[in-house]
């Protein structure tokens, strides 16, 4: 998170800035501030394109914006970080692209573990279907791993070659199911992400830019209530 702080001179607007009383400059300032904030949102939901692969509509929608008021000259615009609906928020899931740091586990992730009988892996698709996003559904963990989990279906954990420790989930494959595919690995160190979200770089340059044109029509809207 990061701090902007504004510092605006308003008496370069123009002399009739006398006519407007404190509280009229606590609306103008709210409603310029919440303007800003409003574009400034957009603009990183458009940035997400560029910086995210295939954005899926719940990452897109984790941009907010909380508005200012005349009595909180303060707005805050970010990547909602509160899970809601037992959905992981996408300022969690992101953080890795956004500081560089180890992807966190998803469920997916704990429930192979679990499986395996190990700990601290990530799931690696290799030979799986993923949807329009390029994920893995939520339907197709949960059909592999549940018959990789209860043994004897289609799908099963064991190393990727003899003597290895590492382990993946493959599928029987073939006529009578006689060859085998892998569809997860499981890959015991997962690397640290690069750095390549600059969240917050992004935010303070879109919110710096907006933020002058933003006071002036404030600034003559609220002299025209005024007049």
């Amino acid at each position: 998170m990061t701090n902007i702080t504004l510092t605006t001179d308003l008496t370069k607007l123009d002399n009739r800035i006398r006519l407007l009383t404190s509280k009229n400059l606590s609306y103008m300032l709210a409603k310029a501030l919440s303007e800003t904030g409003k574009i400034t949102k957009d603009k990183l939901k458009t940035d997400m394109f560029t910086y995210i692969d295939k954005p899926n509509p719940w990452t897109l929608g984790s941009a907010y914006v909380r508005f200012a008021k005349p009595s909180d000259l303060s707005v805050e615009v970010g990547i909602a970080s509160e899970n809601k609906a037992g959905r992981t928020a996408a300022g969690k899931y992101l953080m890795p692209i956004i500081q560089g740091t180890k992807p966190r586990p998803k469920a997916a992730d704990l429930s192979a573990a679990k499986v395996a009988n190990v700990s601290n892996i990530s799931l690696t698709p290799s030979n799986v279907r993923l949807n329009t996003y390029g994920n893995v559904t939520l339907q197709s963990y949960i059909k592999i791993l549940g018959e990789a989990r209860n043994g004897g279906g289609k799908h099963f954990i064991a190393p990727i070659k003899q003597g290895s420790n590492i382990k993946a989930v493959f599928t029987r494959a073939g006529r009578g199911g006689r060859g085998t595919r892998r569809v997860f690995t499981l890959d015991p160190l997962p690397k640290p992400r690069r750095a390549q979200f600059p969240l917050m770089r992004l935010l303070e340059q879109h919110f710096m830019a907006a933020w002058p044109k933003q006071v002036q029509i404030a600034y003559k809207s609220e002299l025209q209530n005024r007049l």
